[in-house]
């Protein structure tokens, strides 16, 4: 399969491939010789037809979740996403991006999002639970569990889809997402033609998105591919009517163009 050129470049630096010479029991070349990249073969790079992502230690998750082993063990996390466009990774949970549903999905890997009130093993973590939930702490162990489990199903009922994160208003064309940090997101929306930055809570039913800011595409973009954050900038890579990189600072509401498809420099 073809990866993103961004996870090629990271696995073919040379001070990861030192490291893995030296390690016996590696058994894998990751990127043959003649597919590396070097400064002679970079340009005129075709777009990725998937997305990969670096998920827990010793696996990749490209819509399946893949084992570096040989032979490779596949474990298929969800076989139907209506027109998946990005994924990423992160504190155990997959999010996708779907177009087809107007969404992001969550894939948990973990089992910790949605919660059960019989993983419980004491009265203190049942006590920590209705805590969070501002709910009473008197009575016993039994009555205490029943009353979590009753809000829980309470929360649920009001959910159509539990597999989705809520956001209010919701998305209309999600296209790409990026993981700012455990808890802050970046989704870009070509039909509103804005990025959003929302701050995501784990309730223990859904995953709920809260809006923090919303970011404008500049008037030459028309569709974003993908969206990276590094040291306080999202970079993302647009279509429209040259297309290129784009940078914007997140303490910021301006998109710039960095670089131009088709030019000297890209």
């Amino acid at each position: 399969m073809l990866l993103s050129l961004e996870l090629i470049m990271r696995l073919t630096r040379p001070s990861v491939l030192d490291v893995l010479k030296g390690i016996r029991l590696i058994i894998h070349t990751i990127v043959p010789e003649e597919c590396r990249f070097w400064k002679s073969n970079q340009i005129s790079v075709c777009k990725r037809p998937i997305v990969p992502e670096i998920g827990p230690q010793g696996k990749v998750l490209a819509l399946v979740e893949l084992r570096l082993h040989r032979p490779v063990d596949v474990n298929i996390r969800r076989e139907v996403l209506r027109d998946a466009q990005d994924l990423c990774f992160t504190n155990g949970v997959v999010f996708v991006a779907e177009r087809g549903s107007s969404a992001i999905r969550f894939i948990e890997l973990k089992g910790e999002v949605l919660f059960k009130p019989g993983r419980l093993k004491s009265r203190a973590d049942l006590l920590s639970q209705l805590s969070r939930f501002r709910l009473s702490l008197e009575g016993t162990g039994p009555v205490l569990q029943k009353r979590l489990t009753t809000h829980l199903r309470s929360l649920a009922a009001q959910v159509e889809n539990k597999q989705i994160v809520q956001i209010n208003p919701p998305l209309s064309k999600s296209t790409s997402i990026c993981a700012a940090s455990k808890d802050i997101f970046l989704f870009a929306d070509d039909e509103q033609r804005s990025i959003m930055q929302l701050e995501l809570e784990y309730n223990g039913v859904p995953i709920i998105g809260s809006r923090l800011r919303q970011i404008n595409y500049s008037n030459d973009v028309t569709s974003v591919e993908s969206l990276y954050v590094l040291q306080q900038s999202a970079y993302l890579a647009a279509n429209g009517a040259a297309g290129g990189l784009y940078g914007c600072h997140l303490d910021s509401v301006n998109v710039e163009r960095l670089l131009r498809n088709s030019s000297d420099s890209c």
